[in-house]
């Protein structure tokens, strides 16, 4: 198998030559002939397909998912998780820029980060105690559906 691999012919390179006109033992040449087609079916047609296959499954699993991320990236609020196709988001573009612009979020967080604890109001209070638990509950929610 090791030198079967390397070589450009496949194993055929590697196992010494044997002729039908020379060698009268055919149970020798059909062996060898026997043996050089079943490695080329096992290995370089099943085994490297296999493998192929796999890269092949993951480089689409990869691309599915960033097609996915792109997808939420343009069409969903980054803040709320309203979709843009919901019939009461209204004018999209308009809820991303000024109502939920996710700059205005990193801006509170650094604010309340370098402003001194003791002056903080009650609402900057709870907000900052969310934070530093690592809770999004102080976020805004997407409106509920009514069914």
């Amino acid at each position: 198998m090791h030198l079967g691999l390397r070589n450009g012919g496949g194993i055929g390179d590697s196992l010494p030559r044997l002729s039908y006109k020379y060698h009268y033992d055919t149970s020798m040449f059909a062996g060898k002939i026997i043996f050089e087609y079943v490695f080329f079916i096992l290995i370089n047609l099943i085994i490297l397909n296999i493998f192929i296959g796999v890269i092949v499954d993951r480089f689409s699993e990869y691309r599915d998912q960033s097609i996915l991320e792109e997808n939420d990236k343009t069409n969903k609020c980054f803040i709320c998780n309203i979709d843009r196709f919901n019939p009461k988001s209204g004018n999209f573009d308009k809820h991303r820029e000024s109502e939920h612009n996710t700059f205005d979020y990193v801006y509170i967080y650094f604010f309340l980060k370098y402003k001194n604890q003791q002056e903080f109001s009650s609402v900057e209070s709870h907000v900052w105690q969310e934070i530093n638990m690592g809770s999004l509950n102080w976020l805004p929610e997407a409106p509920k559906e009514e069914e």
